[in-house]
């Protein structure tokens, strides 16, 4: 199974107060291979921690379920 990685990017907003906050954020990608295969495009998906090393992710929704 192919492997991604997390990329960080930070960056400051303005509040409505005038002060700062710094937020960060993190983005993945999915492999091709497995969207295809699970009709993923367009999905809303539920990200769980299911231990310290694995993850579960789950189908919340795909393009076009009403």
């Amino acid at each position: 199974m192919p492997k991604s990685t997390i990329t960080e990017t930070s960056y400051e907003v303005e509040n409505d107060d005038g002060s700062t906050r710094k937020v960060t954020q993190y983005r993945t990608t999915v492999p091709k291979a497995l969207v295809e295969a699970m009709d993923l495009g367009g999905a809303e998906l539920n990200w769980e921690v299911n231990s310290a090393d694995s993850l579960k992710v789950s189908v919340v929704a795909r393009e076009g379920d009403e």
